[in-house]
């Protein structure tokens, strides 16, 4: 059986623009999801997207005060504050009481 080296070429082109398709879908759905997390929310809330986020760390980046973390989490349905992967967060805007660090108060 012959094989045609021009299907090999086709093929490997068709699966770099695969992979482009790929990119441009994640890019896609990034803008989507953040569009779709500051429904209903305040003007001053904003979405941010982390990689392996740790919630005190990103409290501290939005609030200077790491407590804040339980503000995020509850905006963003997260009962902890470490997160594996890629996430966009909803960072609302800082509340005037702070809940001391405690989720469910």
């Amino acid at each position: 059986m012959a094989v045609d080296p021009n299907k090999f070429i086709e093929q490997g082109t068709d699966l770099e623009k695969l992979d482009q398709l790929y990119v441009l879908q994640n890019i896609l759905n990034a803008y989507v999801i953040k569009n779709l997390l500051l429904v209903g929310h305040s003007d001053q809330a904003v979405v941010k997207t982390y990689i392996n986020p740790n919630l005190y760390r990103v409290a501290v980046q939005c609030y200077e005060d790491m407590n804040y973390w339980t503000v995020i989490a509850k905006a963003n349905n997260l009962d902890d504050p470490e997160y594996k992967g890629t996430i966009s967060l909803l960072i609302p805007p800082k509340p005037a009481i702070n809940s001391g660090a405690i989720l469910n108060p």
